[in-house]
């Protein structure tokens, strides 16, 4: 091995140059004292015995005290494993501190910048959250819809994406706006009630937007929520809805129907 690779593993085990040196020098030469390490190294004869206090200290080197002291390399083995344990206790003790001390703020900070829900005002505003919602669903998309916004083509737009994809939807509406939602059909499942009171969207079983106003409300006001109890709640309730709704048929055009053969 070269001398820069040894020099770089000892750096990394803590050693500074000068207490590289004067390792090196008593693992090549055996038992020596302070002044014969500075004549066969570079180390000042002022710093030599703070050196080799460090090395001792470290658990690099032993000590004769005679007159002059000796000192005396240990095993490189050894001193690597007790330099080791060394390393490994200062990690565990500063990354306990800093656990402690530091993620009790990153998670206050959290509750701050991400909140679990979210209140949106806005008919516009709804409408984008609600075709982003849809846009990235993955496997399934829960809609309750009892009316259609009227500014609804970024909704329209997402629902009908999603004809090529594979995502489970299931739309439950009411008997007024069926059509609305069967020209989305293909990979739609639809039923309807006579009174849907309130509506949202579940995708993924992990994300709910929640109508909270009715559809000629000055202010148009949602929730949206990522929070694992609300969601669950609302594909509970969203589930109960749907099995005692009406199927709604869907007859898929012959252009479709190719295009599945």
């Amino acid at each position: 091995m070269s001398t820069a690779k040894i020099e770089d593993a000892l750096q990394t085990l803590g050693l500074s140059s000068y207490e590289q040196k004067a390792y090196l020098a008593l693992l090549n030469n055996g038992r020596m004292t302070a002044k014969q390490i500075c004549d066969t190294t570079d180390i000042p004869y002022s710093k030599i015995h703070t050196v080799l206090k460090r090395l001792e200290h470290k658990g690099w080197i032993e000590v004769q005290n005679l007159r002059p002291a000796y000192y005396y390399p240990k095993p490189p083995q050894e001193a690597v494993k007790h330099a080791k344990q060394k390393i490994i206790k200062k990690i565990d003790e500063a990354s306990e501190i800093l656990i402690n001390e530091l993620q009790p703020v990153f998670e206050e900070r959290e509750i701050k910048e991400k909140p679990d829900i979210w209140i949106i005002y806005g008919e516009n505003n709804v409408i984008n959250k609600v075709s982003e919602v849809i846009t990235n669903v993955k496997d399934e998309l829960l809609v309750a819809l009892p009316y259609v916004f009227d500014n609804n083509e970024l909704i329209n737009v997402a629902l009908v994406g999603l004809k090529y994809r594979r995502v489970k939807v299931k739309v439950l509406t009411t008997k007024a706006y069926i059509d609305f939602f069967k020209v989305k059909a293909k990979n739609v499942e639809i039923r309807y009630r006579d009174t849907l009171f309130g509506g949202g969207i579940i995708a993924d079983g992990s994300e709910v937007i929640l109508f909270v106003s009715e559809r000629k409300a000055k202010i148009v006001i949602a929730i949206w929520s990522k929070h694992t109890g609300l969601t669950t709640l609302a594909k509970e309730y969203f589930t109960n809805l749907w099995e005692t709704a009406k199927k709604v048929e869907i007859e898929m055009d012959k252009n479709e129907n190719s295009k599945s053969e």
